[in-house]
């Protein structure tokens, strides 16, 4: 057996592995029967409630819906509020609000983005022909794809839509299954992003650049994490990764109008998936840059172009049907959360979280390997490298998230991989040998460490708990409870809709003091010192859930957690509950 072929091998080997991890992650925090249950405390659910829940929320929907075009039509620039929240008095939420919290615990998955997938599909008639998603920043690229696998599911009676909602309570996992297969969209695509960077490694390199880099790439949390969360960003890498691999491919041929289109195309599909990564088109005039035939660029340019921006209006026909909620969709998630002009701070901390991508050893490697392309003696690899890297800079300055970067974030590993390997070709004997093991010792804890958290996902958490059993136990009619919570649904779920419940999100003093109060153990520290201070106690707790991970200490591997909740119990009146 050759080394290539050995290399091969493994290089497949890490492609299985991810994809395993992946599709164990596409089983956390779906609605369960454990979340009925909890949620109905000691009563049975009605299902008018829920019906009620689902009249409120397509009214919202379509008065935003409504409200987004007229606006952008007009082209008057104004923030639409999509919550169709009533004042409250003092933190306490209001009817309406406890019925979006009563169906966000019986529908909703553990991530709530995932809502900009599955609302945008609801609201969809194809009976009607309506497919308008009346939300543009998730593309159509990525929804009607997502759409056909649920609607796929539905036929082969795997994942049944369309029924009466009373179905919802009684049989829960069917809307798991509607978000596993939701969920699936990213991880077949996240699996063949790893499939097409292995090609675009072993086009640049060989097949151990290829293992180097799918060994770097596909354990990190974020691209892990993407691939199995219902949302746009592994489609987006997947088409811009095929993008520039078709782009590779052109620049050794002279002949090369279809490659430029079908680029130029990909590069459209992979805007349509997610707008975020619009700056794409920035490094076709980089990297097909010639100075000696300014004519053919600029036929090469055209075709490109032209080719995308079809591919675009393809994916996503209601850019141009519905162009007013089209652009006040983008004006609103763009400008209106002031992400339109990019800034320094926002470069700087943009830089910051991608130094985290990975373990800092492979992270100093990778910008190693992004010195060895920039400065590489093929001219196409160098212009190829420094096109992306300037759109990767230009998108962290818009928005300084590593998931937004995924579809340009691969060449830092695509670096690593081809410095690596052409190192490995400098040298022979027990050197390459001990190159192997260093190599093989700074990759394998980040794979180790997936695994480790994807076997807790897979596994969940261990039922029945003590949160679980105050849910079930507790009379919620004349109760008060104080919550931070996504959409006040924090998990475990409780009887939300019987309760009184307080938001704590923007409050420094409670207005009462609550009978119980639940919140995330990370991130609320002020508020557990102070009910501490006021008398309350631990009542019982949700531990976080921390992957094995004996590496992190020696910087070899990221460490992570999945965060716990903790419930705290009153005994007695405080005289005030603040936190300053």
């Amino acid at each position: 057996m050759t080394g290539q072929t050995i290399w091969r091998l493994a290089t497949t080997l890490l492609i299985v592995l991810a994809l395993a991890f992946g599709w164990a992650g596409i089983n956390y925090e779906l609605p369960s029967r454990d979340r009925v249950e909890s949620l109905a405390g000691n009563r049975p659910l009605d299902p008018n409630l829920l019906r009620t829940a689902e009249d409120q929320r397509d009214d919202c929907a379509s008065s935003v819906y409504a409200q987004r075009s007229r606006l952008g039509e007009q082209a008057k620039w104004e923030k639409v509020d999509v919550t169709c929240r009533a004042a409250r008095q003092g933190g306490v939420i209001s009817n309406a609000e406890k019925q979006a919290a009563f169906r966000s615990h019986l529908l909703r998955g553990g991530w709530s983005d995932e809502g900009a997938t599955f609302s945008p599909l609801s609201r969809m008639r194809p009976s009607s022909f309506d497919f308008d998603p009346g939300f543009f920043v998730y593309g159509g690229a990525y929804l009607y794809f997502t759409g056909a696998l649920i609607f796929l599911a539905d036929r082969l009676g795997f994942a049944p839509i369309g029924r009466d909602v009373g179905s919802f309570i009684s049989n829960p996992n069917g809307v798991a299954n509607i978000y596993r297969s939701g969920r699936s969209s990213s991880l077949l695509t996240s699996v063949l992003s790893l499939v097409v960077l292995s090609l675009l490694a072993l086009h640049w390199g060989d097949w151990r650049a290829a293992t180097l880099v799918i060994g770097f790439y596909a354990f990190t949390e974020v691209v892990w994490a993407q691939s199995y969360i219902a949302k746009p960003h592994s489609m987006a890498t997947f088409w811009s990764l095929l993008c520039f691999y078709v782009l590779s491919k052109a620049l050794d041929k002279k002949d090369r109008s279809v490659l430029i289109a079908l680029a130029g195309a990909f590069a459209g599909l992979s805007i349509g998936s997610a707008l975020t990564s619009g700056l794409l088109v920035l490094t076709f005039p980089i990297i097909l840059y010639e100075h000696a035939q300014p004519r053919r660029m600029i036929r090469s340019l055209a075709l490109a172009g032209a080719a995308c921006v079809i591919a675009f209006i393809a994916s996503n026909p209601y850019a141009l049907i519905n162009y007013g909620g089209f652009l006040q969709s983008v004006w609103q998630h763009g400008v209106g959360i002031e992400r339109a002009v990019p800034t320094p701070g926002r470069l700087a901390d943009g830089l910051v979280r991608i130094a985290s991508f990975a373990p800092w050893w492979l992270m100093l490697l990778g910008v190693a390997g992004l010195i060895f392309m920039l400065r590489h003696p093929r001219r196409e690899l160098r212009r190829f490298s420094a096109g992306v890297l300037l759109v990767g800079l230009a998108t962290t300055a818009f928005l300084a998230e590593v998931r937004f970067v995924m579809f340009c974030i691969w060449l830092i590993p695509l670096g690593f991989g081809l410095l690596m390997s052409d190192l490995a070709g400098r040298i022979s004997g027990s050197w390459r040998v001990t190159l192997n093991v260093v190599l093989a010792v700074l990759i394998l804890p980040s794979i180790l460490t997936i695994g480790f958290a994807s076997h807790i996902l897979w596994n969940g958490r261990e039922r029945p708990h003590a949160i679980d059993e105050w849910a079930r136990s507790t009379y919620f009619e004349n109760v008060t409870v104080a919550t931070i919570g996504n959409h006040f649904a924090p998990a475990p779920a409780y009887p939300v809709h019987r309760a009184t419940t307080i938001d704590m999100y923007t409050l420094q003093c409670l207005p009462l003091a609550p009978d119980w109060i639940y919140l995330p153990d990370a991130g609320t520290r002020e508020w557990q010192e102070a009910a501490l201070r006021a008398g309350y106690t631990v009542y019982a707790s949700l531990p976080a859930l921390r992957p094995l991970n004996p590496f992190s200490s020696l910087g070899l591997s990221n460490q992570f957690e999945f965060p716990g909740m903790m419930l705290l119990r009153r005994y007695e009146e405080p005289p005030n509950l603040c936190i300053n």
